[in-house]
C-alpha cells in the first residue's frame, strides 16, 4: 500500500489553514502513514497524529486562543507592522508592547514565560510519547548551540512541539540531552526530507509561510534585517520543496503570522486549496501504486 506523508510547515497563525488542508484530506478519505511538521505545522500534526480527528483540532485550538493565556502574551502586537492602522489608541498599544518585546530581548532570553508557554501547550495535546501515536511523527527543531537541524521523532510529544515552535526571542528554547531547541523555520520551514525518512513514498507539502513579493524601497536597517532575512529563508524553502510530490500552498496573501483572530478564515482557505488539489493529488497517487514516473508531476 502506498504510504503517504505529510510535511506541514511553519507559518505562526497562518498555520491553523493546516486544520482546513487536513480537514478536506481526512473528507476524502485520506489516511497517512506519517506526519513531519515544523513549529504550527508540529503543533497541528501532532494534534491529528494523536486524535485522529480534525475537528480536535480545531476544538482545541480555538479553545487554546480563546484563554485568558493566550490573550496575555498579544503575540498580535510584537511585530507592530500595521501600527498605523486604526484608532490613536490601538497605534499607542500597538507601539507601546513592540517596544516592550524588544525592551526584553535586552534582558532575558523570551518575551513568553516559560511557564505560560507550558500552559498553552497542555491545552493542546495530552502528554504521550511519540512512539506510543498511531502513525509516525517528527517536530523539527534547530539547536542553536550547535547550528543544526534537529528530528524529534521520539520522548515527549508536549516537548517535542514546544521545542519545534520556540520563536527565538518570542518563546522560551527547551534544554534537551545538552542542546538548546528552536523553532525549526529557521532553517527547515517545511520539512519534506523528513517525511522521506518516516518512510513516506508520496509527500505532501503544505506550505503557509509568506511569499517573497516585491516590496517598497526599505527606508530603515530593521527593514533590510527582514528583508534580508526573508529572502534567505524563502529561497532555502523552495529548494526543499522540489523534493515534495506535491504541494499545497494556500492563498493566505498578507495575512500575519501574528493575527490568530481570522482563524475561521485560515481553515477556510485551507479547505479551499486543498479542494482544487484533489484530482491531481488522485492522478498522483495511482501513477505512483502503478510504479508510473511521477516527477514530472512535482510543482
Amino acid at each position: 500500500m502506498l504510504k503517504v506523508g505529510l510535511a506541514l510547515g511553519g507559518g505562526g497563525a497562518r498555520g491553523i489553514a493546516h486544520i482546513g488542508v487536513i480537514k478536506q484530506l481526512h473528507r476524502a478519505g485520506m489516511r497517512f502513514h506519517c506526519i513531519a511538521g515544523t513549529s504550527a505545522g508540529a503543533i497541528i500534526g501532532a494534534i491529528y497524529t494523536h486524535y485522529q480527528d480534525p475537528a480536535v483540532i480545531e476544538g482545541k485550538l480555538l479553545a487554546m486562543i480563546g484563554s485568558r493565556e493566550f490573550r496575555s502574551i498579544k503575540l498580535d502586537y510584537i511585530r507592530g507592522r500595521r501600527a498605523e492602522k486604526g484608532s490613536f489608541l490601538e497605534s499607542v498599544r500597538r507601539h507601546f508592547f513592540t517596544g516592550m518585546f524588544y525592551a526584553s530581548s535586552l534582558t532575558r532570553l523570551s518575551f513568553v514565560k516559560e511557564q505560560t508557554y507550558r500552559r498553552l501547550i497542555d491545552m493542546l495535546i495530552d502528554d504521550v510519547l511519540i512512539e506510543s501515536l498511531p502513525m509516525k511523527f517528527s517536530a523539527i527543531a534547530v539547536d542553536i548551540l550547535r547550528g543544526r537541524v534537529v528530528s524529534i521523532d521520539r520522548g515527549s510529544l508536549r516537548e517535542a512541539i514546544m521545542a519545534s515552535s520556540a520563536i527565538p526571542g518570542v518563546l522560551p528554547a527547551v534544554q534537551k540531552d545538552g542542546m538548546m531547541l528552536v523553532d525549526g523555520s529557521l532553517i527547515d520551514t517545511v520539512p519534506v526530507r523528513y517525511a522521506r525518512q518516516l518512510g513516506a513514498d508520496l509527500v505532501i507539502a503544505v506550505d503557509v509561510a509568506s511569499q517573497l513579493d516585491v516590496i517598497d524601497r526599505p527606508t530603515r536597517g530593521l527593514d533590510l534585517i527582514w528583508r534580508a532575512n526573508g529572502i534567505l529563508r524563502h529561497i532555502v524553502k523552495e529548494e526543499q520543496l522540489t523534493s515534495a510530490d506535491i504541494i499545497i500552498r494556500p492563498a493566505l496573501n498578507d495575512l500575519e503570522w501574528t493575527d490568530f483572530s481570522k482563524y475561521r478564515e485560515l481553515i477556510d482557505l485551507g479547505v479551499r486549496e486543498a479542494e482544487l488539489q484533489m484530482d491531481r493529488l488522485s492522478d498522483l497517487m495511482k501513477s505512483k501504486e502503478q510504479g508510473g514516473l511521477y516527477a514530472a508531476d512535482r510543482h
